[in-house]
């Protein structure tokens, strides 16, 4: 798990390598103090090139 601290309001960029997870994504994005705040993305990164299944699809965490 990898955690970011955003010190100021207002829009970032953060930048993801997902090469070593064959493009596919799963972040939780969370508001210190605001336990009501809780958003999850996960998916894959389309790149037209052939892919391989979510190297975490069945697996119990």
């Amino acid at each position: 798990m990898r955690t970011i601290v955003l010190e100021k309001a207002g829009a970032a960029v953060i930048t993801f390598d997902l090469r070593d997870s064959f493009n596919w994504y799963d972040i939780t994005v969370a508001i210190k103090g605001n336990s009501l705040f809780e958003k999850r993305y996960a998916g894959r990164v389309e790149t037209c090139k052939p892919g391989k299944s979510d190297p975490f699809m069945g697996k119990q965490l």
